[in-house]
């Protein structure tokens, strides 16, 4: 499956017109309701406490996580992946690629706020060492799939493989939608093209342990044009939630992802394995096995 391109803005909300969200930069443009978020060029920050917040993050916040991530050896083991170096060298836990793009998305929203060059430059540099490590087919992941490693989608439960590509759609749907058609949304296109073909209809019918790739894949859907998903909101008439009052709406039974399925499996499961380890253990001197010890006065 491949994903359209989009229309590219040149410059950073240059022309809301002709920009990916004709409203010029909403993180999330839904299909229909009518609440939706505000794009960039339709807010005027003038102070206040989120206007300091914005100012501390083109100061200080954006430099000093770009600093972190290079220090911390996250960057750089997108670095390793190109010179097959990383099964000895990988730093971080399995979602630290996922860090990396949550920095790219923020970069991306501060270049199409306020056209910060440094910004630009930021995101150029970043890109220039993820986008080597992806592999042909579109799979883009520092954890799986390289030699000396687990191979890929071995451990969905708790890999964040597709937790950490679906945060990369979300940096690639800021981009789009506030500067228009670039590398950084050149990898994230080829990456969600691997995603479907390798979990769609005829693929793994597995799901990530972590949601976060069914709403990256949604948005980026929309950003680009072309959705690659079916539509996760029913009808009105097709759903009791959708016709109740939000304060009447019952709960539902599961996530309609499947993540019950994934989260709330591990961790009844962690819960199980905890509780037949103290089982296993014998008791210390003192208690009783399976109830509280009471202690006795001493006379």
């Amino acid at each position: 499956m491949n994903i359209g391109a989009a229309t590219p803005v040149h410059g950073p909300i240059a022309d809301p017109s002709i920009a990916t969200d004709p409203a010029g930069g909403r993180p999330v443009v839904p299909r229909r309701g009518r609440v939706r978020p505000l794009g960039l060029s339709e807010v005027t920050e003038l102070g206040g406490f989120w206007g300091q917040r914005q100012q501390v993050n083109t100061a200080a916040s954006l430099g000093h996580c770009e600093r972190w991530i290079e220090l911390v050896g996250w960057l750089a083991n997108f670095d390793h992946v190109v010179d097959n170096t990383i099964a000895a060298n990988r730093t971080g836990w399995v979602f630290a690629d996922s860090e990396v793009y949550k920095l790219l998305e923020a970069l991306a929203w501060e270049a199409g706020r306020t056209g910060s060059a440094s910004a630009e430059a930021a995101i150029n540099r970043l890109t220039a060492r993820i986008a080597p490590a992806q592999d042909e087919d579109g799979y883009l992941g520092t954890a799986f799939g390289h030699p000396g490693q687990p191979a890929r989608y071995t451990d969905l439960e708790m890999g964040h493989e597709l937790y950490n590509i679906g945060h990369l759609l979300q940096a690639a749907v800021a981009r789009l939608r506030t500067f228009g058609e670039d590398e950084l949304v050149r990898v994230a296109r080829r990456a969600a093209d691997h995603v479907c073909d390798t979990f769609g209809n005829d693929g793994l019918q597995k799901i990530c342990g972590h949601p976060e790739i069914e709403v990256g894949l949604a948005e980026f859907g929309r950003a680009t044009g072309r959705d690659v998903l079916p539509d996760p909101s029913p009808a009105p008439h097709a759903d009791q939630h959708q016709q109740a009052p939000l304060r009447h709406r019952r709960p539902r039974a599961a996530h309609a992802d499947g993540h019950r399925s994934g989260v709330g499996a591990a961790t009844r499961n962690a819960r199980r394995r905890s509780r037949a380890a103290a089982r296993a253990r014998p008791a210390r001197p003192g208690r009783s096995t399976g109830t509280r010890s009471r202690r006795t006065r001493r006379p």
